[in-house]
């Protein structure tokens, strides 16, 4: 028994025959797939909905006139996705495959959707990769246009521009410059010289390290207070050394008049070449 064939309009307004089936999933919203959730139905919010009718092609090149009673939902029924925002940008998913997840990629790239919207966006889908990706780097770009100094601030394109480790760069620059203002007073900056002094002293540092901009850094990242009290090169190689030594002197004879009935030999380390 032939299938019998109602009437469906097209996107063009011409009139196709089709199967009652295939009619009912061309005019249902989002050819009736099953399994759209509230996340799914938020992402498909940003997007037009089109029915698409495609041909049956029993072989490539096959332009023949097919049988309408032979049309199915599952072979011959499609959606059509424009982007509301940007109409140039649409992607056809077959019958019953719509993905959400590969949507929401689009929709976050599309530069003229506002960023408020994809806010809001990610919040209903947060459990999505790419939504915590983009949240993520957008947190990150509102950071860096906040910083505190004019010569500082970047505009959007620059800070579209940055590399990742631009970006973390800046970011971790950013959260040591809100920090509390710290004060040192006289005797916790002599404290910190006399740990600095010894740590350079008993591993065997060159004198030039502390004058590295590395070094300097890395102490300013401890630290911001102590970097500009912090000495130079030569004041730890004369005033500093000498300081050390002499109470590292005093330490050793104290203890060493204290152990009764011992004696000490004690060598330097000079070596006379000439002999």
């Amino acid at each position: 028994m032939a299938t019998q064939l109602v009437e469906w309009t097209n996107g063009e307004g011409a009139l196709v025959k089709v199967p009652p089936n295939v009619k009912a999933a061309l005019e249902a919203k989002y050819r009736g797939q099953r399994n759209l959730g509230e996340k799914a139905l938020r992402v498909l919010d940003f997007f037009h909905d089109k029915a698409m009718l495609k041909a049956t092609q029993r072989k490539l090149g096959d332009t023949a006139p097919h049988d309408p009673s032979m049309l199915t939902a599952k072979v011959n029924v499609a959606t059509v996705l424009t982007l509301k925002a940007d109409p140039s940008k649409s992607w056809t998913c077959g019958y019953d495959g719509i993905i959400s997840t590969r949507l929401l990629d689009h929709v976050l790239k599309c530069e003229k959707i506002k960023d408020d919207e994809k806010v809001a966006l990610c919040k209903h889908v947060g459990s999505s990769g790419a939504a915590k990706k983009w949240k993520e780097e957008y947190d990150a770009r509102n950071l860096l246009a906040k910083e505190a100094s004019p010569a500082k601030k970047l505009s959007a394109a620059e800070i579209d521009a940055l590399t990742p480790a631009e970006r973390n760069a800046r970011k971790r620059q950013q959260s040591l410059s809100e920090r509390t203002a710290q004060v040192l007073s006289d005797a916790q900056v002599e404290a910190i010289h006399f740990a600095l002094c010894t740590f350079f002293f008993i591993c065997h540092i060159p004198f030039s390290v502390i004058e590295h901009w590395a070094f300097i850094a890395f102490v300013s990242a401890l630290s911001p207070a102590y970097a500009r009290k912090m000495m130079k090169r030569m004041a730890l190689s004369t005033n500093w050394l000498s300081k050390l030594y002499e109470e590292t002197q005093e330490k050793i004879e104290s203890k060493l008049d204290k152990a009764m009935g011992k004696q000490t030999l004690i060598i330097d380390g000079f070596k006379d070449v000439r002999k």
